[in-house]
C-alpha cells in the first residue's frame, strides 16, 4: 500500500511540473483567496456567535435612535451561500411596530429575513462595505384608521434637525426584495394600494442629489383602489420589467421616466412623476398602450366603471393613452384624461356587430369645469365614428356619454343607404325592396334601461320609392314614401304614402311622448293618425283578421344581438295603440262598396274598434259602431248600425245575403231602413261564422218587391195558381227580428202584397233548423182594392185561410208543405187572425 501511494505522489508531482508556471500561479492565488474567504466566513461566524447580543443591541439601538416605534430583531446568523463569494449576515424576525400595536395588531414591517451582504475585503478595514441589502418573506403595512390615526409617522426621521456624525456614512448600492407584500390601507377614505414583489433586484448610482435606480422587477399588483366600494384599478395584474427610477434628494421628486413595462404579458409604456417636496405633494402618471385588447384595457379599470363597458367590445387591438394628475390632499380624486383610437376594427355591442369601424375617443372626469372630479362629472366623447352595421354604412360625427353613474348619451347619426339592407336589421318584421333611405338623428337620452332620464330626439328617417311588406300580417305595399320626423319627445309622420295594387293611402299624424314611452314600455305608445285615400280595397287588408304570424328565425340569427332591434320594433307594432281618423272617398270589400267614408278606428294589440262610422252605400246612408276581438277564438264582433233608405237588393248583395241561403239580392227590391244590434264571430277570411249570430234587427222596407222567390212561388202547388207570385209588391214591411245562435226568430208579421196577404211567424236558421208557419187567406187582395175604390170597407179578416209550413228539406233547401193541423204554429199563437167564412169568389 505504501509503495502504491508513493507512486501516485510521484505521478502527481510529475504532472504538476508539466503545468505552465503562470497557470500554477493562478491556481495558488485562487486557492489562497478561497482559503481567505473561508477564514473570513468562519471569523465572521465566530464573531457573530460570540458577540451576537452585543451586535443585535447595537443595530437595534442605532435604528431606534433614528425612528420612532419598537424595532426588534429576533436573531442573526451568517449566511454563506446567500452572498458568496462575499459574506452575508441574515437578520431573522425583523419587525417595526408603533405604539398602538396592542390594539390593532399590525406591524409596519414584518420580515422573516433581512440579508446584509458585506465586501469580504472591507472586513479588514475600519469601515466594512455594505454591498447589498435584501428583504425577504414578509410585509410592509401602512394604514390610516377611521379616526385619522396613521402609522406612517414611523417612516419619518426621529430627530430631523440632528446632524450626521463625522464618520463615513454607509452607502447601499444594491438592494433586493423577495416575496414581500406592500399594503397601504386608508380606512377613513376607503382606499387600498397593494403590491406583492416576488423578486426585485436593483442597483443605485448616486449622481449628485439624484439617486439613479435600475431594478429588475417581478411583481403582482393586487389593486390600486381609490374607493373600495367601487372596486380597484389594475386589479390582479402581473408586472414584469426593468424599472428605471430617479429620486432627487433635494427636491424630493420621484420619477419613473417613460418606459416599457409588461402587464400580464402586454407591453405598456408607463411614466410618472411624484413631487413629494410640493405642498401638498402631487403626481402625474402617463400610460401609453399602443396595442391592447378592449376587454383587457377595461380590466385595468375599477369594477364600477368596467361594468358599464360590458356591452361593448372590439375584435382587434386598439391604442390607448391615459394621463392622471392628482395630489395627496383631500379631496384627492385625480384628474384623468384618456384618449383612444381604432382603425378598421369590429365593434360589438348590444345593438349588434359594427364592421369597418374607425373612431377616436376621449375620456374626462372633469367634463364641466367647476363641478368637481368624479363619475358624475365624467364624459366619454367619440368623434369621427364611421362603421357598417348589417351592410348599412353610417357616420356619427359626435357622440358624448356624460356621467358614469347614470350615463346620458348625446348622439348625432347620419346615413344614406339602399332600404333593402334594413331587411337584415328588422328581421321578420318588415321586408324591403328597392328605394333609398335618408337618416339624420340627434339623440339625447340614457343608455341603461334602468335610468329614468327622459329621451329626446330630433331629426328624420325618410324612405323613398320603397316596396315593403309587414311580415306578421303579410301586408304588402308596392310603392311607399315614408317621412318620419322626431321633434324632441314626439314622433310625427307626414306626407307618407302607401300604395298597394288597388289602394293608395296618405298618412299624417303624431305619437306624443313617443321617445320616453317607447324605451320604457312599447305597448304604451299611442299613435294618432289621419288616414286619407281616394280608394281603399279592404280585400288587401284581410290579413288583419288573422292572428299575427309567429317569428321564424334561424338559430344563427336568434343568437345575433341585432335581433333585439327587430324584437323591440315588433313589440311596438303589436302592442301599441293606434287611433285612426279615416276619410276615404271610396271603399270596397268583397261585394261591398261605399263612398264618402268617415270613421274613427282604434287598433290595439287584441282588438279593432270602429267609432262614428258614416258612409254612403246603395243610394242611402249607413252609420255604425263596431268592434272585433282578435285574441279570442272565432274573432267575436259586435255591431250597432243604422241604415237609412238603402236599396235593399244592393245591400243584400254587398253583405252576401247576410248568410241567408233562401233569400238573395236578386229576390228583393225596395228601400230599407233599419236599426241593427248584433254580435257574432268572423272567420279569418272575413266571412261570418254560421250559428254565431245573436242580436236584434228592427227594419222598415218600403216600396218593396219580392221577385222570383222560389219558396213563395212554390205555394202555387196548393193555391193561387192564377195569381202572379213571381213579382209581388208591397208598400211597407216592418218587423223586429231576434237572432239567437244563428237563428232568426220572426214574430207574427202581416204582409200585404199585390198578390196575397199572409201572416208569417217562426224561425229561420242560417244553417239548419228553419221552421216558419205561413197563414194565407185565399181572398184576393185586389177585391179589397176594389171595395176601397168604391168607398166601402175592405173585408180583410173574412175568407178561407190555408196554413203552410216552411222547413229544411233533405237537400238542405227550404221546402214548403201544407200544414192543415197547424203544427208549425205555437200553441199560444193558434188563434186565427182571419174568420174562415167561405166566399165563392174569394179564391178568384
Amino acid at each position: 500500500m505504501a509503495l502504491k501511494q508513493e507512486g501516485r505522489l510521484k505521478t502527481l508531482k510529475t504532472r504538476y511540473k508539466r503545468i505552465p508556471k503562470w497557470v500554477r500561479v493562478i491556481i495558488i492565488v485562487l486557492v489562497s483567496l478561497l482559503l481567505l474567504l473561508v477564514m473570513a466566513w468562519f471569523a465572521l461566524a465566530w464573531y457573530i456567535s460570540s458577540h451576537k447580543k452585543e451586535l443585535l443591541a447595537k443595530i437595534t439601538t442605532s435604528v431606534s435612535d433614528n425612528i420612532d416605534g419598537n424595532f426588534h430583531i429576533e436573531d442573526m446568523e451568517p449566511a454563506m451561500l446567500k452572498g458568496f463569494p462575499n459574506v452575508s449576515v441574515r437578520l431573522k424576525g425583523v419587525s417595526l411596530s408603533d405604539s398602538l400595536y396592542s390594539s390593532h395588531k399590525k406591524n409596519l414591517i414584518e420580515l422573516k429575513s433581512v440579508y446584509v451582504k458585506l465586501n469580504v475585503l472591507s472586513l479588514l478595514t475600519k469601515h466594512p462595505e455594505v454591498m447589498k441589502v435584501t428583504i425577504a418573506d414578509g410585509s410592509i403595512y401602512l394604514f390610516t384608521d377611521k379616526n385619522g390615526y396613521s402609522n406612517t409617522y414611523l417612516l419619518k426621521k426621529k430627530n430631523p434637525q440632528q446632524k450626521q456624525g463625522k464618520g463615513k456614512q454607509v452607502e447601499i448600492n444594491q438592494f433586493g426584495i423577495e416575496n414581500v407584500t406592500f399594503t397601504f390601507d386608508h380606512f377613513e377614505r376607503d382606499k387600498q394600494f397593494k403590491v406583492s414583489f416576488r423578486e426585485m433586484n436593483g442597483k443605485i448610482q448616486n449622481k449628485g442629489d439624484v439617486m439613479d435606480i435600475m431594478a429588475e422587477t417581478d411583481a403582482h399588483v393586487h389593486q390600486l383602489a381609490f374607493n373600495l366600494a367601487r372596486g380597484g384599478f389594475v386589479k390582479d395584474k402581473d408586472l414584469d420589467g426593468n424599472l428605471h427610477i430617479l429620486f432627487n434628494r433635494k427636491t424630493k421628486d420621484l420619477q419613473l421616466p417613460k418606459q416599457t413595462v409588461a402587464f400580464d404579458g402586454t407591453d405598456i409604456k408607463v411614466g410618472c412623476m411624484f413631487h413629494f417636496g410640493h405642498k401638498p405633494a402631487d403626481y402625474t402618471i402617463d400610460i401609453d398602450a399602443p396595442s391592447i385588447g378592449f376587454r383587457e384595457s377595461a380590466s385595468y379599470l375599477s369594477r364600477h366603471i368596467a361594468q358599464k363597458l360590458d356591452s361593448f367590445d372590439l375584435e382587434r387591438n386598439f391604442a390607448v393613452q391615459v394621463t392622471v394628475n392628482g395630489s395627496f390632499q383631500y379631496p384627492d380624486t385625480p384628474l384623468i384624461f384618456a384618449r383612444w383610437q381604432a382603425h378598421n376594427n369590429v365593434l360589438l355591442s348590444t345593438f349588434g356587430k359594427m364592421e369597418e369601424t374607425d373612431l377616436k375617443g376621449e375620456f374626462y372626469n372633469n367634463y364641466v369645469a367647476g363641478k368637481g372630479l368624479g363619475d358624475d362629472n365624467s364624459a366619454i366623447t367619440i368623434t369621427g365614428l364611421q362603421s357598417t352595421f348589417s351592410g348599412i354604412r353610417f357616420r356619427a360625427d359626435s357622440i358624448v356619454v356624460y356621467g358614469l353613474i347614470n350615463p346620458l348619451m348625446k348622439l348625432k347619426l347620419v346615413s344614406q343607404f339602399p332600404v333593402e339592407r334594413l331587411s337584415a336589421v328588422l328581421d321578420n318584421t318588415f321586408a324591403f325592396k328597392g328605394g333609398q333611405a335618408d337618416v339624420q338623428l340627434d339623440y339625447t337620452g340614457p343608455i341603461l334601461s334602468t335610468d329614468t332620464f327622459r329621451h329626446s330626439m330630433f331629426g328624420h328617417i325618410r324612405l323613398k320609392d320603397v316596396a315593403l311588406t309587414y311580415v306578421p300580417r303579410d301586408l304588402a305595399f308596392q310603392k311607399c314614401n315614408v317621412n318620419i320626423e322626431f321633434l324632441g319627445n314626439d314622433l310625427m309622420l307626414h306626407n307618407t304614402t302607401l300604395s298597394s295594387r288597388n289602394s293608395s293611402i296618405k298618412i299624417d299624424g303624431t305619437a306624443r311622448n313617443f321617445m320616453n314611452v317607447y324605451f320604457l314600455d312599447p305597448g304604451r305608445v299611442n299613435f294618432d293618425w289621419n288616414i286619407a285615400s281616394n280608394l281603399i280595397d279592404l280585400n288587401e287588408f284581410k290579413s288583419f283578421l288573422a292572428p299575427r304570424k309567429k317569428k321564424t328565425t334561424s338559430r344563427k340569427k336568434q343568437n345575433h344581438k341585432v335581433a333585439r332591434i327587430a324584437d323591440r320594433l315588433q313589440q311596438l307594432l303589436e302592442k301599441s295603440s293606434m287611433n285612426l281618423h279615416v276619410n276615404v272617398n271610396r271603399l270596397t270589400y268583397r261585394h261591398f262598396e261605399a263612398q264618402r267614408i268617415k270613421a274613427d278606428v282604434d287598433l290595439t294589440q287584441d282588438a279593432i274598434q270602429l267609432h262614428n262610422v258614416s258612409l254612403q252605400h246603395a243610394g242611402g246612408t249607413l252609420t255604425l259602431d263596431a268592434g272585433i276581438n282578435q285574441q279570442n277564438p272565432g274573432n267575436p264582433f259586435q255591431l250597432k248600425a243604422k241604415i237609412n233608405s238603402v236599396e235593399v237588393n244592393k245591400l243584400f248583395y254587398a253583405f252576401e245575403n247576410f248568410g241567408v241561403e233562401a233569400l238573395n239580392s236578386n229576390n228583393l227590391q225596395g228601400s230599407l231602413s233599419a236599426d241593427i244590434n248584433i254580435a257574432g264571430g268572423m272567420l279569418e277570411s272575413g266571412a261570418i261564422i254560421k250559428n254565431s249570430m245573436n242580436g236584434k234587427v228592427s227594419f222598415l222596407l218600403t216600396n218593396g218587391a219580392l221577385v222570383n222567390f222560389a219558396p213563395l212561388m212554390s205555394i202555387q202547388k196548393f193555391a193561387f195558381k192564377k195569381r202572379n207570385l213571381s213579382n209581388i209588391t208591397f208598400k211597407t214591411l216592418k218587423n223586429e227580428l231576434n237572432i239567437n245562435k244563428g237563428k232568426i226568430n220572426i214574430d207574427p208579421m202581416e204582409i200585404e202584397s199585390s198578390a196575397i196577404r199572409m201572416t208569417v211567424q217562426g224561425v229561420y236558421a242560417f244553417d239548419k233548423g228553419t221552421d216558419i208557419s205561413l197563414a194565407i187567406p185565399l181572398r184576393n187582395p185586389k177585391k179589397d182594392e176594389e171595395l176601397i175604390a168604391q168607398g166601402r170597407e175592405p173585408k180583410k179578416k173574412k175568407g178561407i185561410i190555408i196554413y203552410l209550413r216552411a222547413m229544411d228539406g233533405d237537400d238542405g233547401k227550404v221546402k214548403i208543405s201544407w200544414d192543415p193541423f197547424k203544427k208549425g204554429v205555437k200553441d199560444e199563437q193558434e188563434e186565427p187572425m182571419f174568420n174562415e167564412e167561405e166566399e165563392a169568389d174569394s179564391s178568384r
